[in-house]
C-alpha cells in the first residue's frame, strides 16, 4: 500500500490568510499540514518511502519540506487543472490511499477504510454537510451514490476527501480519469472520477461512516481559524488535537474478550496488565508494545494450542462480501479446486494458493508489492511485506506467537466458505525471518467437491 497526497493548488479561497504559503505548509498548532499528514500515515504503517506528494504552486518550497525518501511530483499546469490531473501523474500499481492535501485527519479514518471491503472505499461524516462538498448517499448495502447535487435531506453525509483505492480499481479509475479530463478541460477534481465510477457501477464502491473521528478540511479562512482552535496543542506522538482511535480500542477490547474467555483468571490478569492505561487511546506505538507484552505473557502462561485459539480469533476481518461470493458458489457445487483457481486469478486480493489433497497452502499477498521488489534491507523487506501496523510499530522483536494472528483471516475465509471448522497452521513468517508469510489450511476431505448449503461454523472458537 502507498499514499498519494494531492497538494498542487493555490488555495485562492483562503485569500490573505495563507500568508503567501501553499495550504499544505500552513501551521496548525505547531505543525504544518504536511507534517500532520506524515504523522498520521506513519501511524498506519506508511513510511515516507511509501508516499508520493504532488505539488504545483510553490512546488520547490513543498519539495524542500518533505521528509527523506518521499517521492515528489510536480504538476506544471496547476493553475489550469484540478486535483484529478495531479493524480494522473502518478503511476502506482498497488493499493492506494489518496488524500486531498488541505485535510487534517486522524489515523482512525484510514484504519476504518482499510478494514472495509470494496474496490474503492469512501469515508464520510454524517455530521458534516458543507456547501459544495461531495456528498455520500448510502442506498442499502451494495450501492453508494456520490455527488455534490444530492439534496441535504437525502445525503448520508459528506465525503472527507480521503479515498482508499485498491489495486483492482486502478486501471478503471485511470481510464475514467482520462475520459473526464477530456470532457472537463482538465478542471476535474479527483473526487469527481470516484463519483463517476460509482455511477457506472463497474466496481464495488463502498463507504464507511467515520462520524466522531477528528478531521478538518481547510478551504476558507473560517476553516483555518476553526482548525487552529480545535487542533491547537501539538504532541510528539501522532496527530495533534483530539483523538478518538476507536479502531485501536476495538482491537484491544477484542483481545481482552478472547483472552478472558480462554485463559484462567490468573493468567488473563497477567496477560492483560497495563491494558487500562491505554484508554483513552495512547497511540499506535504504545498499543503495539502492549500487544507485544501481552503475547510474551501468553507464551509464558498458556500452551501453544490455547495461544493459537486466541490469536486466530483476534485478527482483522476478511471482507464479508468476498466470503459470501465463494460460499454461494460452493453451495451450488463449485469445487474447492475451482475456488482456489479463482483466487489465484485475483492476485490483487489473494496471494498464491495451492491445493494438495485436502490441504491448502497460501502465501499472503505483500502489503506493498512494488516496495518489496526494491527493498534492500531486511527491515525494509519486513515493512513492505507485513500488513500488521502493530507488528511494524513494536520497539522490540515480534514474539513468535504473534504472527498466528494473521492466520485468523484465512480461517475466517475458509470456515465462511465451507460452513465447518478448519485447522490452520503458520508455516513461515516474514517477521520471524522467513522469505514470506505462508499458511496452511486443512479442510475435511469430504468437502472438496462442493456441496449443499451448510450452517455457519458453530464452534465457540471460530473467529469474529
Amino acid at each position: 500500500m502507498r499514499a498519494v497526497i494531492l497538494a498542487a493548488g493555490k488555495g485562492t479561497r483562503l485569500g490573505g490568510a495563507s500568508g503567501g504559503l501553499p495550504k499544505i505548509l500552513l501551521d496548525i498548532g505547531g505543525a504544518t499540514l504536511l507534517e500532520r499528514h506524515f504523522r498520521s500515515l506513519a501511524e498506519i504503517g506508511l513510511a515516507p518511502e511509501m508516499v508520493t506528494v504532488v505539488g504545483g504552486w510553490c512546488g520547490e518550497q513543498v519539495r524542500a519540506s518533505l521528509p527523506a525518501g518521499c517521492t515528489f511530483l510536480s504538476n506544471p499546469e496547476y493553475e489550469s487543472t484540478g486535483s484529478l490531473a495531479s493524480f494522473m501523474l502518478c503511476n502506482d500499481s498497488t493499493n492506494l490511499i489518496v488524500i486531498e492535501g488541505d485535510l487534517i485527519w486522524d489515523p482512525a479514518v484510514c484504519m476504518a477504510a482499510i478494514g472495509r471491503p470494496g474496490d474503492v472505499v469512501v469515508p464520510f461524516d454524517s455530521d458534516a454537510m458543507s456547501e459544495g462538498a461531495l456528498k455520500v448517499k448510502v442506498s442499502g448495502y451494495g450501492h453508494v451514490e456520490l455527488s455534490r447535487d444530492i439534496p441535504e435531506m437525502e445525503a448520508s453525509g459528506e465525503a472527507l476527501g480521503i479515498f482508499l483505492i485498491r489495486e483492482k480499481a486502478l486501471p478503471h479509475l485511470r481510464e475514467a480519469g482520462w475520459r473526464l479530463l477530456t470532457m472537463s478541460g482538465k478542471r476535474a477534481g479527483f473526487d469527481e472520477v470516484v463519483a463517476a465510477l460509482a455511477q457506472e457501477r463497474v466496481l464495488e464502491i463502498r463507504s464507511v461512516d467515520v462520524t466522531g473521528i477528528p478531521w478538518e478540511g481547510i478551504d476558507t479562512e473560517t476553516d483555518l481559524m476553526r482548525a487552529r482552535r480545535e487542533f491547537q496543542h501539538s504532541d510528539e506522538d501522532g496527530i495533534s488535537g483530539p483523538r478518538m482511535d476507536w479502531w485501536f480500542e476495538d482491537r484491544i477490547r477484542k483481545w481482552a474478550y478472547f483472552i478472558e474467555k480462554h485463559a484462567s483468571p490468573m493468567a488473563a490478569a497477567n496477560i492483560l496488565k497495563g491494558m487500562r492505561d491505554l484508554f483513552p487511546c495512547a497511540g499506535l506505538p504504545a498499543i503495539a508494545d502492549w500487544f507485544r507484552s501481552a503475547v510474551l505473557e501468553m507464551e509464558e502462561h498458556l500452551d501453544a494450542e490455547t495461544r493459537l485459539r486466541i490469536l486466530t480469533c483476534v485478527s482483522c476481518e476478511f471482507p464479508g462480501w468476498r466470503i459470501e461470493q465463494f460460499r454461494e458458489m460452493f453451495r451450488n457445487g463449485t469445487s474447492v479446486a475451482e475456488i482456489v483457481r479463482l483466487m489465484n486469478a485475483d492476485r490483487a486480493t489473494y496471494g498464491p494458493t495451492e491445493l494438495r489433497g485436502n490441504v491448502i497452502e497460501t502465501i499472503k499477498a505483500p502489503f506493498d508489492r512494488e516496495g518489496l521488489k526494491t527493498a534492500s534491507t531486511d527491515a525494509d523487506r519486513r515493512s513492505f511485506a507485513c500488513h500488521c501496523p502493530f507488528a511494524k510499530a513494536m520497539t522490540g522483536p515480534v514474539p513468535e506467537s504473534f504472527c498466528n494472528c494473521g492466520l485468523g483471516r484465512d480461517r475466517m475465509l475458509w470456515e465462511g466458505i465451507l460452513g465447518v471448522p478448519v485447522e490452520v497452521r503458520l508455516l513461515e513468517s516474514v517477521m520471524q525471518g522467513g522469505e514470506r508469510c505462508r499458511f496452511e489450511i486443512t479442510i475435511p476431505p469430504d468437502l472438496l467437491e462442493g456441496g449443499p448449503e451448510r450452517k455457519p461454523p458453530l464452534s465457540q472458537d471460530s473467529p469474529h
